[in-house]
């Protein structure tokens, strides 16, 4: 892990707000290369206006299948896990189904490959 950064799509919310939009999460282990990669993903999302879309993108799918626990791929997530939704767990993302290759069926029911549809 080289560094872990945290981009928010939404305002900061208190005790976070002087952080800013873009920053280190002080919650995880960062590298001495940290810093570095932090300033390379600013300048990146400030020239590149696709990848910015397509991260916001990635987000709002993200959000969706969270709050809508009758969305076909909210049985991806593993909500029992210890931790799961508090800011700051320390427990590990475990997969409790197979992870979805990039030709196979989109669990939305779409009809795509995933890759095409919710996987980009």
């Amino acid at each position: 892990q080289v560094a872990t950064i945290n981009h928010a799509f939404e305002p900061p919310m208190p005790p976070f707000v002087d952080e800013g939009q873009t920053f280190l999460d002080p919650l995880n282990p960062q590298s001495r290369l940290s810093k570095g990669f932090l300033e390379l993903f600013v300048k990146m999302i400030a020239m590149d206006a696709a990848y910015a879309v397509r991260l916001e993108r990635h987000y709002e799918i993200w959000k969706r299948v969270v709050n809508d626990a009758t969305h076909p791929a909210h049985g991806l997530l593993n909500t029992s896990e210890p931790g799961f939704g508090i800011l700051g767990s320390r427990e590990p993302f475990r997969r409790h189904r197979t992870k979805i290759g990039p030709n196979e069926p989109c669990p939305c029911g779409s009809g795509k490959k995933y890759k095409r549809c919710c996987g980009s």
